[in-house]
């Protein structure tokens, strides 16, 4: 062969995406691939297979692939639209091998039925560093899976029988391990990635979780039905794809509500929760508080740093909205610089002092990104504010917005970073305040 013919495949591997990621991103990544083919190796070095085991690993690489392949284009879509989730139905297949199988025939399960995934759903869907980090969290995570089944359990899931309170305490501990470590895992590889969101936005929330581990139950019974009565095992695949479609309407659902962009509500959605309150605060006889927030000179930021870094600032700025506000108010993107952000069950004070707080926070900002220029530090980001408070300035979620932005332009006009619509608190007031919310 000559050094011509290898040409190729070296200038592939040079400009791998991987190595256009950060620094921290690429240790990370390696790392976690480094420690799966160790324990990979070692999973083979001590294997020593029977007949019986040969035959699981078959019906498991077998049910995982039929599965794989009825739900091809669901998992295809899913994949094509997903940005932050991490949900892995393989893990009904995987899981069942972890606690029926030696280490080496577990993580060949693993390794068959993820580059099964990635030749036939994911290719094209993902970078190839982000489909091979898959597989690999999952082998990190499947020997302290099995070793923590095995310091629980006296006995092989096998003899559920002999132990059974004990063999299924150690199979819900395994369970749960092994969807809080690779969550752990995939979340930390994301932060890296991506960085700008805070690390919760990569780690998710308890109904992502209760999916994760829902799977692993499944997984669980695919094991007893492999032990006790294998051909019940065939309709654990009808549930596995139902979950599998429902997953894709919920994210498709989520996507249509959410700008693409800062994953804040996108218009029509936040006029949707805001009409919502209003009702609700009718109802009740409460107030609540409308900010409007605009970037100043964003366009200035554009046309010096490209769209690409302006990007970056929105996304930016849209953390700080989600780290300023409440679990239940609603901020969302209205379009280019413009965001409204409803406070509900908040009085005049309250909804002052939240205004000030983005209004500093986005003046704190550094916002470090790749831009025409190179790699660049952004940091004279300040923001204009309009405030409207329902009842006393309007009655109807137009009226409030028009009240909202009427102030913002006389922020603008006066001088911009600055917040205009509502007077702000005396510092003892200010303290009460602080004190009830966080209350």
């Amino acid at each position: 062969m000559t050094a011509s013919a290898h040409q190729p495949r070296l200038c592939s591997l040079r400009n791998w995406q991987l190595w256009r990621q950060r620094p921290l991103a690429i240790a990370w990544l390696l790392a976690v691939a480094g420690i799966a083919l160790i324990v990979t190796v070692l999973g083979y070095v001590f294997l020593e297979p029977t007949g019986h085991d040969l035959i699981v690993f078959g019906a498991l690489i077998a049910l995982g692939v039929v599965q794989a392949e009825i739900s091809r284009h669901v998992e295809r879509t899913r994949r094509s639209i997903n940005t932050v989730r991490h949900v892995d139905l393989t893990s009904v297949w995987t899981f069942a091998g972890i606690l029926l199988l030696p280490p080496g025939l577990a993580y060949s399960v693993i390794i068959v039925l993820y580059l099964h995934l990635g030749l036939r759903s994911w290719l094209g869907a993902q970078p190839l560093f982000q489909q091979i980090h898959a597989p690999a969290a999952v082998l990190v995570t499947a020997p302290f899976a099995q070793w923590l089944f095995h310091l629980i359990s006296p006995v092989p899931f096998t003899n559920l029988a002999e132990a059974s309170t004990t063999v299924l305490a150690a199979t819900a501990v395994a369970a749960l391990a092994y969807s809080v470590v690779d969550m752990f895992i995939i979340a930390i590889a994301a932060a890296v990635l991506r960085g700008g969101d805070s690390f919760r936005t990569y780690v998710g929330d308890f109904t992502n979780h209760g999916l994760d581990l829902s799977t692993n139950c499944i997984g669980a019974f695919v094991a007893l039905a492999l032990v006790y009565q294998p051909f019940f095992v065939v309709f654990t695949i009808v549930p596995v794809l139902v979950i599998h479609r429902s997953v894709l309407v919920k994210e498709l659902e989520e996507k249509a509500i959410r700008d693409q962009k800062t994953g804040l509500l996108n218009a029509t959605a936040w006029n949707e929760y805001a009409n919502q309150e209003l009702a609700r605060a009718e109802r009740h006889g409460t107030s609540f508080g409308l900010l409007m927030v605009d970037l100043d000179f964003f366009k200035r930021t554009n046309d010096t740093y490209g769209h690409l870094a302006g990007d970056n600032v929105l996304i930016a700025v849209a953390e700080v909205l989600r780290n300023e506000t409440r679990r239940y108010d609603s901020a969302g993107r209205f379009g280019g610089e413009e965001f409204a952000v409803l406070l509900p069950e908040s009085n005049r004070n309250e909804v002052a002092l939240v205004a000030e707080r983005i209004r500093v926070r986005i003046s704190q900002l550094t916002v470090e990104t790749d831009s025409e220029q190179g790699h660049v530090r952004i940091d004279d980001l300040t923001a204009s504010l309009g405030v409207a408070i329902y009842p006393g300035q309007g009655r109807t979620i137009d009226t409030l917005l028009q009240t909202a932005d009427a102030a913002l332009y006389s922020a603008k006009r006066n001088g911009r970073n600055q917040v205009v619509g509502v007077a702000l608190p005396t510092i003892g007031e200010a303290g009460q305040e602080e004190d009830k919310r966080a209350s």
